[in-house]
């Protein structure tokens, strides 16, 4: 039987003095090394040219080639990059064709006889920090994980070679990223590869331990000064999250995360969504997505992760962005509300924009803006917190606290009301706020029973201030301030509802003609529910509310948006009525005459830019003149002023 080649602790041409143990992943990659004297001639020790003992190693011909080369490559006291490369891909090759052919049967004595993980860790730590010149780093991790499918090989060496590709990758300079783009994103390409094929190829029992060991690393080289080295980081920690999210099987591993651990791996889903980050919007979303989906496990820290929301809300501008993030907020506040509010109170500066933005998606869920009012009410009563709002906006919001939590009678709601005053505020953000509050808590059966303000008398009292938010809101806010009113309006007896009804018809008449089409479609839907409200004696009043109304429905029927013309398709009444206004064209004194025309405004519009209002203008005028010299009809004054 022939001589086994000598068994060397590491590459003859490169012997290290011994090595001391330390947290790899705690030192900050690119951090100055150890240096040592490059190998003399004479210190290099050829190795013996490989001889394949059948009964150790029983390897067909085919993988013989390979373990040839490799060995041949230990030997030589030449280390040229192609060399390197070679060694490299031939160790892949090995690995893959081994199992391809499902023949490993002794390829682990090999492996570890000639330490080819050490090997490769040589020389990961060799390559220039200053450069990316060559493919060696990415073919030495797809070497890595192809050695991960051989069993046992790299147990116990996993932390070392992260290290050493982690410190050679992630401390290059941010300008190779551009410099040869395509070879950079193949390295990192590679190492997202590498990582998922140690956790798949791990053996069960070693799973937890080495993807905790992983998420250390890469969240500690998160926090790095350099920014560039936190992008990569975060990048590496996206793709194992994929890894997670599809498969069911290493997902559970993640239990075994420490508390800390998860909590830092939301905060970097959470920053990945920042505008200046460099990482898919998409694949983020997805990851929080993940989270919202077992939120006790994962929303752990909930002022940590509050802090993390508020900060990076500020520095994002796109809207599915921001919902994503913002979302999150709603299930810590139904898990941990006092921690949320306490939370928000205390970082946000008077009348920040980004902490209303968050007070108003928790006031948007009806569970969770009952537990935030109450939560508000305990907080905002104790001057200590009272950060987030300027004393005016924290007395209006902590007064919608209190009427939402009492149940005040009525008669101990209007003197309440009238010294409160909250819908009288200025300040459109928090007038929003309020409104909000108020939609939430108006639009489901279960809270109606209890609404504080969902009585006649409380509306009553509050229907002044309510006119006065549809006068001065901007359109978000009136569009709020009209479905507050649907809402209300529609819980209260008719008798109840009829007087109010007919003065809020006249304030809606303003909003047809309106630029906005959701406010147009809004104003004429609740005006329809208005006519049907009012009991007989005030249908007069009413009626003349609806004659004023008649011309800008008639014409809103030719809506381009097709929601807002449909609702005036539904009255037939009004086409019925305005086509009984065209007598007056013909009525024999000319003022009247003049005034009609005047009224439809035919005239001008035959000088109209688009030229088929301007023909159909002309056309309409001259049936309109000829129509004159016909004899009058009976239709008389009263048919057009009937209201059915």
């Amino acid at each position: 039987m022939a001589g086994r080649p000598p068994i060397r602790p590491r590459l003859a041409w490169q012997e290290r003095p011994p090595s001391r143990p330390r947290v790899a992943w705690q030192e900050e990659v690119g951090a100055p090394q150890e240096v040592t004297s490059p190998p003399q001639p004479n210190q290099l020790d050829v190795a013996q040219p490989l001889q394949i003992d059948a009964d150790a190693l029983p390897v067909n011909a085919f993988l013989s080639g390979y373990m040839d080369s490799i060995v041949s490559f230990l030997g030589s006291p030449e280390k040229e990059e192609s060399h390197k490369i070679g060694f490299l891909m031939d160790i892949r090759d090995l690995c893959d064709t081994s199992r391809r052919q499902r023949s490993p049967m002794g390829l682990d004595v090999f492996c570890r006889r000639y330490e080819l993980a050490e090997n490769i860790e040589v020389l990961l730590e060799e390559e220039p920090r200053d450069q990316l010149r060559t493919a060696l780093r990415q073919i030495a991790m797809r070497a890595i994980a192809e050695l991960s499918a051989v069993e046992k090989v790299l147990e116990g060496k996993e932390t070392r070679l992260l290290q050493a590709c982690f410190s050679s990758v992630f401390s290059l300079p941010p300008e190779v990223e551009d410099m040869d783009r395509y070879l950079y994103l193949e390295t990192m390409r590679s190492m997202d590869n590498m990582l998922q094929a140690l956790l798949l190829n791990s053996h069960a029992s070693r799973v937890s331990d080495l993807l905790q060991n992983i998420f250390q690393m890469l969240l500690t080289l998160s926090s790095s000064e350099r920014e560039h080295v936190r992008q990569r980081a975060v990048g590496r920690i996206e793709g194992l999250s994929f890894v997670l999210a599809e498969n069911p099987t290493l997902g559970l591993f993640a239990e075994y995360l420490q508390p800390s651990e998860r909590t830092d791996m939301v905060l970097v889903f959470i920053e990945a969504m920042n505008d200046s980050s460099t990482f898919g919007k998409e694949a983020a979303r997805n990851m929080l997505d993940m989270v919202k989906g077992n939120c006790n496990f994962w929303l752990v820290d909930v002022p940590k992760i509050t802090s993390c929301i508020y900060k990076t809300l500020g520095c994002i501008n796109t809207a599915p962005a921001r919902q994503s993030v913002e979302s999150l907020i709603v299930p810590m506040a139904d898990k941990c509300p006092g921690e949320v509010v306490l939370t928000l109170l205390t970082i946000a500066p008077p009348g920040d924009s980004t902490a209303l933005a968050l007070w108003e998606v928790m006031f948007s869920v009806p569970q969770t803006l009952q537990n935030v009012l109450k939560e508000l009410l305990i907080q905002l009563q104790d001057r200590h917190y009272r950060v987030l709002y300027t004393h005016q906006e924290d007395t209006a919001i902590l007064r919608l606290a209190i009427l939402a939590s009492s149940d005040l009678q009525d008669e101990e709601f209007a003197p309440m009301y009238l010294v409160m005053r909250f819908l009288r505020q200025r300040r459109p953000t928090m007038l929003s706020l309020l409104l909000r509050g108020m939609m939430t808590l108006s639009q489901t059966d279960e809270m109606r029973e209890t609404l504080f303000f969902v009585q006649a008398r409380k509306m009553e009292v509050m229907l002044p201030d309510l006119m006065w938010v549809l006068q001065y809101g901007n359109k978000t806010i009136k569009m709020k301030a009209l479905v507050i009113f649907r809402n209300v309006m529609a819980q209260l007896d008719r008798e109840e509802a009829s007087p109010m009804a007919v003065l809020l018809a006249e304030f809606l008449l303003t909003f047809f003609d309106d630029e906005l089409s959701q406010l147009r479609e809004s104003s004429i839907s609740l005006f329809r529910d208005l006519m049907k409200m009012v009991v007989w004696n005030d249908k007069r009043e009413m009626k003349n509310t609806v004659q004023l109304g008649l011309v800008p429905l008639f014409f809103r029927m030719s809506d381009q948006v097709q929601s807002v013309a449909k609702l005036e398709r539904d009255r037939s009444i009004v086409q019925e009525l305005l086509s009984q206004s065209l007598l007056y064209l013909r009525d024999a004194q000319a003022s009247l005459r003049e005034a009609a025309v005047r009224f439809i405004a035919l005239q001008p519009l035959e000088e109209d830019s688009e030229p088929s209002i301007c023909s159909l203008a002309t056309q309409t005028i001259v049936i309109v003149c000829s129509s004159w010299k016909r004899p009058r009809s009976r239709w008389t004054l009263r048919a057009l002023c009937c209201w059915r």
